[in-house]
């Protein structure tokens, strides 16, 4: 006797009991995930995304009474190409999870791969920063990773050319004397954060200011960057006054869980902090998905009666324009 769907009376039930519970874990995770708010994601059907660097227009002037407007002109710069890969696994339920009435354990396991799967989608992320000092690196898919952007260098670096004219910036942390200054009391380096950002120019010579508002660290640091941004005392402790100068220049504190070991060698990555402008941080990190995590019904049941939920995902990830965020290892020192 050959069994079909129907013989399973629970099955069609549940089934949406376990998409319930699917949609109530990536709700969670996706809440968690730190990267999908500072990364610019998109939703395109490509398989290759080509980004093309424009620096943006210039060319207003004066202009004499019956004189024609200017046009205006950009600067084209360099392009990069991301490829989509795809991510997943089977969720199998089997023909005596269903005949023993198993269903508080599928409902379990939904939630644990849902959680494993966005996880490492966190943390991919999260090694585009933490190997920002890199050419490459291996990631948490156990890929080689090229962590540079169109101008050959790596993310964080002092020589960033723009593939138009002879200039160059520079865009890891400096306090004025140590390059790459530990995060501690360090004042200095988030003064001179701010004012690299807001003399930036590009290409045409054009004043473009970019705002360093916003800190982003890992777990460890959480501590001393409100203690520096907020206050150099403990709470209780003499002279426990407010850092209100540094309130204003540092708006927003990140905390991102995935930023303490990169993820596929988990080399530690705890003293490393980062500064952001909040409103362009997305022209430099990128995401694209041509399908967002989700969990496909099952079709039909494969010859032994198992039942598989299917969970993937396919995306790509990278860098596009550096300027907007800064970098520090923490090691007062190049």
């Amino acid at each position: 006797m050959v069994l079909v769907t129907w013989d399973y009376g629970t099955l069609t039930d549940n089934i949406y009991s376990i998409k319930e519970v699917f949609n109530d874990a990536m709700a969670d995770q996706v809440n968690e995930a730190m990267g999908l708010t500072i990364f610019d994601v998109e939703d395109t059907k490509t398989k290759n995304d080509r980004l093309e660097l424009n620096h943006g227009l210039s060319g207003v002037k004066r202009i004499a009474e019956n004189e024609d407007y200017p046009e205006a002109t950009g600067e084209q710069g360099d392009n990069i190409t991301l490829t989509k890969y795809k991510y997943g696994a089977n969720v199998v339920i089997t023909k005596e999870d269903i005949l023993y009435d198993r269903w508080n354990q599928i409902r379990d396991n939904i939630p644990s791969i849902v959680e494993e799967g966005m996880s490492k989608l966190d943390r991919s992320l999260a090694d585009v920063l933490m190997n920002g000092f890199a050419t490459s690196y291996t990631n948490i898919w156990g890929d080689s990773v090229s962590s540079v952007w169109p101008d050959a260098a790596a993310l964080f670096d002092d020589g960033h050319t723009n593939g138009t004219t002879s200039a160059t910036y520079n865009n890891i942390i400096t306090d004025g004397t140590n390059v790459n200054p530990s995060l501690e009391w360090n004042r200095d380096a988030l003064t001179a954060t701010k004012a690299t950002g807001l003399k930036y120019a590009d290409p045409n010579g054009v004043k473009r200011r970019i705002m360093f508002d916003t800190l982003l660290i890992p777990a460890d640091l959480e501590d001393a960057a409100h203690r520096l941004c907020r206050s150099q005392y403990i709470p209780g402790s003499s002279n426990n006054d407010t850092n209100k100068v540094v309130i204003e220049m540092v708006k927003n504190i990140k905390v991102w869980d995935k930023l303490d070991a990169t993820g596929n060698a988990s080399t530690d990555r705890s003293g490393y902090r980062y500064m952001y402008d909040s409103k362009k941080i997305k022209r430099t990190l990128r995401c694209f998905f041509s399908q967002r995590p989700d969990l496909s019904d099952p079709k039909q049941f494969s010859p032994n009666h198992n039942n598989n939920f299917m969970f993937d995902f396919i995306y790509s990830y990278g860098i596009w324009r550096s300027p907007y965020v800064m970098g520090s290892k923490g090691t007062n020192a190049a």
